[in-house]
């Protein structure tokens, strides 16, 4: 993403806490989330940011195909969750 000329790469979070740390300091317009973090993971940290005043977008990414923490990553958000290889016009499990 750094090298895509409309972005600007403003942190890199390592674990769930860092990352609502740096969103709530920077206030980006999107974050990427991995699902599986350490400590905290992706989606508590995403339900922070997104409860929280910061206006930022989540985008969440998994490298599994089946995962309970997937599933339940579109629980409460407002956009479904798709797993790796799955047609653009499949419809969410």
């Amino acid at each position: 993403m750094a090298g895509h000329p409309d972005l600007e790469v403003v942190g890199e979070a390592a674990t769930g806490t860092e990352a609502v740390r740096l969103v709530t300091g920077v206030t980006p317009d999107f974050a990427v989330m991995d699902i599986r973090m350490p400590g905290m993971d992706g989606i508590e940290a995403t339900r922070l940011i997104t409860d929280g005043p910061a206006t930022t977008r989540v985008l969440i990414l998994t490298t599994f195909d089946e995962d309970e923490q997937l599933r339940r990553s579109g629980r409460g958000f407002s956009w479904p969750a798709r797993t790796r290889g799955a047609s653009p016009c499949a419809p969410p499990r």
